[in-house]
């Protein structure tokens, strides 16, 4: 099935331009005056302006890109093919590729000069972005399920065990890991990884954790809306923005919930029209929240009320 990626202009929603894309795959995202975004096809970059089509790198010959693309200075990471490549943002060609061994959906992150990247091969792996040169590895307790989660100098994981691990960025030591609870004789698995710096905050299918980042202790849990909190979540200013299917309105199809991310109360909905729920995001910039659903793109905004713009 076809995908049509969409981009529409800040300031007013108004469509600027639209693509279609070769079936559904992971998130665009934007850097450089670039979407980039995986397709059946392969890796595929698009004018982030015009919607001109840049270049398109052809899936590894071992499978797909499994995970969103990072990217950083000018640069493209991605996770696929049993491996990790490094593309060049201006024309697509490869920097470096690292083969790992099993594939992964969980999205890398990128600090500084280092990539963290988790797989199904159990290990959370710090590479050089210069080169893919490995910096250290940590294993986990089972196949890693999600995304990797950094802020200041802890990296966060999760694997399919139903535990949630911290490790220094630096050296790759153990600083904590917490053991997710079973709910109704199922263990909980981490679905995505959030962070401020204060609290951890990770989705399974039925429950919205927050565990402090110093010692992984829960701070707060939420189980509101059981079996709808797989989807990313995104945290900023304070505030926690959440796929729930809860809204405001009676009137919207999908929409999702602002919590409180001290303290996990509920501060409102927030609408879409979007018939299918969500696809890919949310995300939180310049005091919007961004998701996109089957076909299109809305921005939210971040402060009050949570409407549609």
């Amino acid at each position: 099935m076809d995908t049509t990626l969409f981009a529409f202009t800040v300031e007013t929603g108004k469509e600027r331009w639209r693509t279609t894309l070769e079936g559904p795959g992971p998130a665009p995202t934007l850097g450089g005056g670039r979407l980039v975004v995986a397709t059946e096809n392969g890796l595929e970059a698009y004018d982030a302006a015009s919607g001109e089509h840049s270049w398109t790198i052809e899936s590894p010959s071992a499978g797909i890109f499994d995970s969103p693309p990072v990217i950083a200075d000018e640069t493209v990471y991605i996770y696929g093919g049993a491996g990790v490549s490094a593309f060049a943002l201006a024309d697509g060609s490869l920097q470096w590729r690292v083969p790992i061994g099993l594939t992964s959906n969980s999205a890398p992150a990128v600090v500084d000069d280092t990539l963290y990247v988790a797989g199904d091969d159990t290990y959370l792996r710090a590479l050089s972005t210069d080169d893919g040169s490995e910096r250290w590895r940590q294993k986990t307790t089972a196949h890693i399920t999600c995304n990797v989660a950094v802020a200041e100098e802890t990296v966060y994981a999760g694997s399919e065990s139903g535990t949630v691990l911290a490790c220094d960025r630096a050296d790759g030591t153990k600083r904590w890991q917490y053991r997710l609870p079973t709910e109704e004789k199922r263990q909980q698995t981490p679905q995505t990884i959030a962070t401020d710096g204060a609290r951890v905050y990770v989705t399974t299918d039925d429950v919205l954790y927050a565990l402090d980042s110093k010692t992984g202790q829960p701070c707060w849990t939420i189980d509101t809306h059981r079996g709808r909190y797989s989807s990313t979540i995104a945290v900023g200013d304070g505030t926690l923005f959440v796929p729930t299917g809860e809204s405001d309105s009676t009137a919207a199809s999908s929409a999702g919930t602002v919590y409180d991310a001290a303290n996990g109360t509920r501060l409102r909905g927030f609408a879409t029209d979007i018939p299918y729920g969500f696809d890919g995001g949310p995300s939180v910039a310049g005091g919007a929240v961004y998701t996109n659903g089957r076909a299109a793109l809305r921005r939210y905004s971040g402060a009050d009320t949570g409407a549609v713009e």
